[in-house]
């Protein structure tokens, strides 16, 4: 998740410059979504993380969140998560197709 933090940011970043003029991300505020809910349980918990790179990755993403770079992060389960179909064998691509062709989720 750090690395798609990382880009959103950049993304933002880039965005907001060139409309603006300034250099101010939390301009476009970003949700970050994750089926995984022990991330989403880490991020929003004050409990010790044992791996220290982990460590550190959680608590970089804390920090964009307190600097108000990232709005919120949200846990979504499994079965909802429409991107799955692209990283995933076996995963139908049906219904990402069908918010595509629609323009609606």
């Amino acid at each position: 998740m750090c690395e798609a933090i990382d880009m959103a940011v950049f993304i933002a970043t880039l965005f907001t410059e060139i409309t603006t003029g300034k250099d101010q991300p939390q301009i476009l505020p970003l949700l970050c979504i994750t089926d995984c809910k022990s991330l989403f349980e880490a991020v929003y918990s004050s409990k010790y993380v044992a791996e220290k790179r982990l460590c550190i990755e959680l608590s970089g993403i804390k920090e964009l969140i307190e600097n108000g770079q990232i709005h919120n992060i949200q846990w979504l389960e499994t079965k909802n998560q429409l991107a799955d179909c692209l990283t995933k064998k076996g995963a139908s691509p049906m219904e990402l197709r069908n918010v595509l062709q629609q323009g609606t989720l």
